[in-house]
């Protein structure tokens, strides 16, 4: 309404009216009115470029974010500002590829805000929510300044991708090394790299130091508290829990310190204890919330017990739950892995609006259950809605093509995904493949090989798909294909001795028993005793 005056009054050409009009509809999302006001802006400056251009960002439109950045400097001649790229450099943090960190870098070089600490935060966020570790360590050792966002985007980053000790030791570093200070979302991450590694004593630390010292600026933080509630529960601690729960008079009535505690119990595996905190909260007096039973269905599925689903369902339709769609979601899941199918797709047929992952959580569902007909149908199906399909989607209809043998259209899946969807396979999708054509004997199938030399060439060193390659191998005594896989296997990963006694097995299997001893003599050379190995490559 606002707006509609003030274009019927012809204020909208005003540069500071037609500001405030962009970032009016842009935070409201309606990018088609923001950019209709927009380009009837005789003269734009740099902040309503920034206002568009974060509008698109928000609203995960990249491709016209980006467009209207190279029009803003090529066409207009604005510079960009630190606003600017950090709106572009963070909207790409959901595309989840190499390619695109790559791109976007290259573009904060030419900018000349490659040294800008805020521009190289986001840049360093970029890197890590897609996976690519090693490149976000370089930009962080590459960063002259380096802020206390600097160091809990890497350290957060650093338990995300798997390295929760790393991420320890440079929070040890950071305090030792540097003037920046411990903030709460530095000991947050902290704190989830102690639950990850299970050690305990060092969050006990952080609560002395920090939490419970009254001196502290933290001194009884809720949200550390609360932390630390998980963190024990996690590593098995949950006298200490318990004590922090009760003791911390904000966390007795707090339903996200009773979640935290059954969250915790869940990751161990000890369902009765969190199901024993589910219904001890609903004693004293707090009622579940959707997130406490989006942490209890996981569990439930993990047993599986269709009995404590159904118990589960129950309370969900209680409380009045049971029309909120992550929830539905995890059930259609919950039911999948019961092993009750029909429940299942009631479940999903009662979803109104049935978003990805209630497409994707049905398709896997017929998928674990050997149910390939249905998978394909129900992909079929959900093409012909709005809904487009996402990387997990992809992967469940192949996998239900690996289990049943479907190798062509397997294969055509995995190209069909990237040109009609641009959705660019990974690992997980290219090893289904790979895995699919051993299983069905094509280990000489020139797309198998090339499809892994093709990956590895183009991104960061990959174990598993050379992994099932080997494996292959083994069992089919294809000596050529083995030595090529275990050639790469043994310079990416020397010290894994099972890739050497998987090659070792494939000489003796065709009488070449001079060169599994070779072989072997490598491996003990390099100090890997014979103990039996274990690897991961040999999984269905």
């Amino acid at each position: 309404r606002i707006g509609s005056e003030a274009c019927s009054r012809g204020l909208s050409t005003d540069l500071l009216v037609g500001t405030a009009l962009v970032v009016m509809h842009s935070e409201a999302g309606d990018m088609e009115a923001a950019l209709t006001v927009f380009d009837e802006m005789p003269h734009r400056d740099d902040v309503v470029w920034n206002a568009l251009i974060a509008g698109y960002a928000r609203a995960n439109c990249m491709g016209e974010a980006l467009r209207l950045f190279v029009r803003m400097r090529m066409v207009d001649g604005v510079s960009p500002t630190e606003a600017t790229l950090v709106s572009l450099v963070s909207g790409f943090a959901s595309y989840g590829s190499w390619k695109v960190c790559y791109m976007i870098h290259a573009v904060v070089i030419r900018s000349g805000f490659h040294l800008n600490v805020c521009v190289c935060n986001a840049l360093l966020e970029l890197y890590l929510y897609s996976g690519c570790l090693r490149e976000a360590v370089m930009l962080f050792r590459q960063m002259e300044v380096k802020d206390s966002i600097t160091w809990s985007t890497i350290i957060g980053g650093l338990v995300r991708n798997g390295r929760p000790n790393s991420a320890l030791n440079l929070f040890h570093w950071m305090l030792s090394n540097s003037t920046v200070s411990a903030t709460r979302s530095i000991l947050l991450n902290v704190i989830a790299a102690c639950a990850e590694l299970g050690e305990w004593e060092q969050g006990r630390w952080i609560e002395q130091s920090y939490v419970l010292a009254d001196s502290s600026e933290f001194n009884r933080d809720p949200s550390l508290v609360t932390a630390l509630i998980y963190m024990y529960a996690r590593c098995g601690q949950l006298d200490s829990s318990i004590a922090l729960l009760h003791g911390v008079a904000a966390m007795r009535d707090d339903i996200v310190a009773w979640n935290a505690m059954i969250k915790g119990c869940g990751v161990l595996g000890h369902v009765g204890k969190a199901i024993g905190f589910a219904v001890e909260m609903q004693r004293v007096g707090i009622d579940p919330d959707a997130v406490t039973f989006l942490e209890i269905l996981p569990m439930i599925s993990s047993i599986p017990s269709l009995k404590k689903g159904m118990e589960a369902h129950g309370q969900i339709v209680k409380r009045g739950f049971q029309n909120e769609r992550t929830i539905a979601n995890s059930l259609i899941t919950m039911y999948g892995r019961c092993g009750d199918l029909r429940h299942s797709f009631d479940t999903f047929s009662g979803i109104v609006d049935k978003d990805v992952i209630s497409w994707t959580s049905m398709i896997q569902v017929y998928a674990w259950n050997g149910h390939a007909v249905e998978v394909v149908e129900l992909f079929e199906l959900m093409k012909k809605t709005e809904v487009k399909p996402n990387r997990y989607t992809f992967l469940a209809v192949l996998s239900a093509c690996k289990n049943t043998g479907l190798v062509e259209e397997g294969m055509d899946l995995l190209k069909f995904m990237e040109e009609q969807y641009g959705l660019e396979p990974d690992v997980e999708h290219i090893s289904c493949v790979v895995d699919m054509l051993c299983r069905t004997g094509r280990l000489t199938d020139a797309y198998a090989y090339d499809l892994i030399k093709s990956t590895i060439s183009e991104r960061v060193d990959n174990h598993i798909l050379w992994g099932i390659l080997l494996s292959a191998s083994r069992s089919s005594g294809d000596l050529v294909i083995g030595e090529a896989a275990a050639r790469h296997l043994l310079s990416l990963d020397p010290e894994n001795r099972a890739n050497y006694k998987m090659l070792a097995d494939i000489y003796v299997s065709l009488g070449r028993r001079d060169s599994a001893d070779n072989i072997l003599r490598l491996s003990l050379s390099r100090g890997l005793d014979s103990k039996p190995g274990c690897s991961w490559t040999e999984g269905g």
